[in-house]
């Protein structure tokens, strides 16, 4: 698969982004030689391989400079002579634009078993290892004053690591006419790293 998509709140320049995504599988239990298996009812291979964009941290125009007002009283202007004036609400930048603002990407790859056992799949389950790597992280960040002109801004920085592994067992304990006893089982390790 291949989807091209595109957010408004990005930079002029990095607005739409191309997510490729490729998956593939195996039945393993069907072939011939494991026809006959009496302990293994189905196994698949599953492998796949994925980009994906994430823009959803951004509120619109955080890319644009952008005026409007300043609600704080402190900021009020005066406008006429002393004797004779009012005081205004004064507008001015609202925020600390960032043009190169661009796609969050993730990129991961999955390996996958499902499995169920014995001929009428007492148990059965899947094991899933998988390795992210986010790239362009978004993140409201701290920003230089001057030249900026307020103390924060978004902006895509730093690397994300996610590696792990995911087990998932559920065994049929009993089976009879009026009552029946599952139970599920799930192990998940996980280490992330900013890189």
């Amino acid at each position: 698969s291949l989807r091209r998509e595109g957010a408004s709140v990005l930079g002029a320049e990095n607005k739409w982004g191309n997510f490729p995504g490729v998956s593939a599988g195996w039945i393993i239990s069907k072939e011939n030689f494991m026809m006959n298996s009496n302990a293994i009812k189905f196994l698949k291979l599953r492998v796949g391989y994925g980009v994906t964009g994430n823009q959803g941290a951004l509120l619109p125009y955080q890319s644009l400079a952008t005026i409007g007002p300043f609600y704080n009283g402190t900021q009020n202007s005066y406008f006429g002579d002393p004797n004779n004036g009012v005081w205004i609400l004064p507008y001015g930048p609202t925020t600390n634009a960032n043009p190169l603002l661009q796609w969050e990407t993730k990129y991961e790859t999955n390996i996958g078993v499902d499995f169920s056992l014995l001929k009428d799949g007492w148990l059965n389950g899947s094991l899933d290892l998988y390795d992210r790597r986010i790239k362009n992280l978004l993140g409201n960040y701290s920003a230089q004053l001057p030249s900026q002109i307020f103390p924060t801004i978004f902006a895509n920085a730093g690397i994300m690591d996610n590696k792990g592994v995911e087990l998932l067992l559920n065994a049929k304990l009993f089976r009879g006419s009026q009552f029946n006893w599952n139970a599920t089982a799930t192990f998940a390790y996980n280490k992330n790293e900013i890189v």
